[in-house]
């Protein structure tokens, strides 16, 4: 039996890392027709970031004031280019894109073809180039004219001696005609 007490441990684990500093740099585009952020707006943004410093900043253990706080916040007005301004070079749709890239591809798909085609000449050529082999005259044994089986082993035996590829072609043919 068990009769130790139930304990409770709690370990409080922390990250390894802490941020000991933080500066945030926001520019912002005003609106259509201003050249400025107004006052409030730009106001209202640099307390929000002002919060979220002190937020990340504090687990450091450094202690910092409102003052330190404001200047590691600040907040530009800006205007941005337009998309279409940014846009010097040569302007292309997306249907002469499309153009393009069938075009190369049909580019490509021809001389596909063409190379193809040339190989298949070349080969009919070599082809054509090659002589048929002569056909070869097997020696005629007829076994109706000789009785003996005796005559008939010793012709093939002096034919296997003396001509072996005809007496192999002879006997592919008889297996052939059975």
């Amino acid at each position: 039996m068990n009769y130790d007490v139930n304990r409770i441990a709690k370990d409080i684990i922390s990250s390894p890392y802490t941020v000991k500093d933080l500066t945030i740099n926001v520019a912002v585009e005003p609106p259509n027709g201003e050249t400025e952020l107004q006052g409030p707006v730009k106001d209202a943004i640099e307390n929000i970031l002002v919060n979220i410093v002190r937020a990340s900043l504090a687990d450091s253990g450094a202690v910092i004031s409102d003052a330190d706080l404001t200047k590691k916040v600040s907040v530009m007005s800006q205007g941005f280019q337009a998309a279409s301004a940014a846009n010097t070079g040569f302007p292309l749709s997306t249907a002469m894109m499309w153009g393009g890239g069938a075009l190369i591809a049909a580019l490509i798909a021809t001389v596909v073809i063409l190379l193809v085609r040339r190989r298949r000449k070349q080969n009919e050529v070599e082809e054509e180039e090659i002589p048929l082999p002569v056909a070869t005259e097997f020696p005629s044994i007829t076994l109706d004219s000789v009785t003996n089986e005796s005559q008939v082993r010793k012709q093939l035996e002096s034919l296997a001696k003396k001509k072996p590829d005809e007496f192999v072609n002879l006997l592919r043919t008889w297996l052939a005609d059975e």
